[in-house]
């Protein structure tokens, strides 16, 4: 497939068709029941799958830090040891939670290709979903790094 300027502005596949909303007749004008094409499902059932193989990944990759922490907590003596635990534990939480979004939306987005009539309302709660994922992503991210700095910051001063 290959790339190409659309009408205002848009880029699109070759091959693919556009969306509901940019097709004649679309699915506001037919009373909300749109199906997806064949090779629009292939799409979405191709990202559905890979959000929860990530969402997967994520939990086990937050249980594995989550348990890296608490060892830090219980076995290593000394302050710093419980302090990096305790900062280890907390941002374990976040790829536990955004992983459980991203298999919701892997699941929503499947949902979208097995079922007939919901399209586009199915579609728009697993875009909800994942936009939820990576809001939260974003906001421990920034808030992980300006917990990492006031502990770095904590130990060369001190």
């Amino acid at each position: 497939m290959a790339l190409v300027a659309g009408g205002r502005g848009r880029i699109e596949l070759l091959g693919v068709r556009p969306l509901a909303a940019e097709r004649k007749g679309s699915f506001m004008q037919a009373g909300g029941a749109y199906e997806f094409t064949a090779q629009e499902n292939v799409v979405i059932e191709k990202v559905g799958g890979r959000a929860r193989t990530w969402g997967v990944l994520s939990i086990v990759i937050g249980g594995i830090l989550m348990l890296i922490g608490v060892a830090a907590l219980v076995k290593l003596p000394g302050d710093p040891a419980k302090v990096l635990g305790g900062a280890v534990v907390l941002l374990a939480l976040q790829p536990m939670v955004t992983g459980s979004f991203y298999m919701a939306a892997g699941n929503s987005l499947r949902e979208v290709v097995q079922t007939n009539g919901n399209d586009v309302p199915l579609m728009m709660t697993a875009v909800g979903k994942i936009t939820s994922a990576v809001r939260i992503e974003a906001i421990v991210t920034i808030v992980g790094f300006l917990i990492g700095l006031a502990i770095g910051l904590a130990f060369k001063a001190g």
